[in-house]
């Protein structure tokens, strides 16, 4: 079992976006002093502070709407961590670019990427960018085939629906071969199955749903994964929301009143069953207490 940190880089209100570039490169810097195994970086646009008079608004900025750029600079800064993109947006991008950034990235990192994708439940994204949030299916499978295609063959030739090429020579190749792990994003429950018949290591989380309900996906994941004949049992990434404190009580105290903020927006996210609180000393425990949740 690995455990990483996942970073959205927010930055709030009263506060600078260079003071949120300083605070993300030194959580990265404890993440890699600590002994995680990695870091995530999310990928986020277009978000506001929430306003009355601004329905679209996302409630909190954030400055991470590169995360490859924001990769290779935590690359260049750490020898340890794996770095994960959690998730990168295919639809949002043309594929050849994507393959040869993350190619560039595993090589800066000496194959130190994950390859995190997915489509995004945010409409507003799509919006900002003139995409159909209606194609972003079809775009998100052309686009994973393109990049597949860019690390592993001599020659690019591509001809799809929204993605066309000839004969290119696509630079760099990936540090690891064929290529970076890949790992697929799920939010809604029909994408479970779907990801299992693709044999592709999962990424997933509690936003939206319940525990009973991850519990419900996973089993779809892993019993599309076996009857596609897949070996293995399915690799899951899952986020579960963590907060560090000096001590027991704080640790129980001051994040309450934190989670009144995603959870406003995400009306159906868990209504914790159950809370652990776990010493640093204690690292086994709180690997368990992770998987326990799984």
């Amino acid at each position: 079992m690995h455990v990483a940190l996942v970073m959205e880089c927010d930055y709030r209100q009263g506060r600078t976006q260079e003071e949120a570039f300083s605070e993300a490169f030194t959580i990265a810097e404890a993440a890699e002093n600590c002994g995680l195994d990695g870091v995530w970086l999310a990928e986020r646009h277009f978000a506001t502070h929430r306003r009355p008079t601004d329905p679209m608004g996302a409630g909190i900025p954030s400055v991470v709407s590169v995360p490859l750029v924001w990769a290779s600079a935590i690359a260049a800064r750490s020898e340890r961590l794996r770095i994960g993109t959690g998730v990168s947006v295919l639809p949002l991008c043309h594929p050849i670019r994507l393959a040869e950034e993350a190619a560039t990235v595993d090589q800066i990192s000496r194959g130190r990427l994950d390859f995190g994708v997915g489509r995004s439940g945010f409409a507003r994204a799509y919006e900002g960018y003139g995409i159909p949030y209606g194609e972003s299916r079809e775009r998100f499978q052309e686009a994973l085939d393109v990049i597949l295609k860019a690390w592993t063959d001599d020659r690019l030739t591509y001809e799809g629906k929204y993605f066309r090429c000839e004969n290119l020579c696509v630079m760099p190749r990936p540090y690891q071969q064929p290529h970076p792990p890949i790992r697929v994003a799920a939010t809604t429950p029909d994408t479970f199955p779907m990801i299992g018949r693709m044999g592709y290591p999962l990424v997933t989380g509690l936003r939206g749903f319940d525990i009973p309900e991850v519990a419900q996906n996973l089993k779809r994941y892993r019993e599309a994964w076996h009857a596609a004949g897949h070996a293995g049992n399915g690799n899951v990434y899952i986020r579960i929301p963590v907060y560090v404190a000096a001590t027991d009580v704080q640790g129980q105290r001051s994040p309450r009143p934190a989670p009144c903020v995603p959870i406003g927006a995400w009306p159906r996210t868990l209504p914790a069953p159950r809370r652990a609180v776990v010493r640093p000393s204690q690292k086994s425990a709180w690997r368990g207490a992770s998987a326990s949740a799984r």
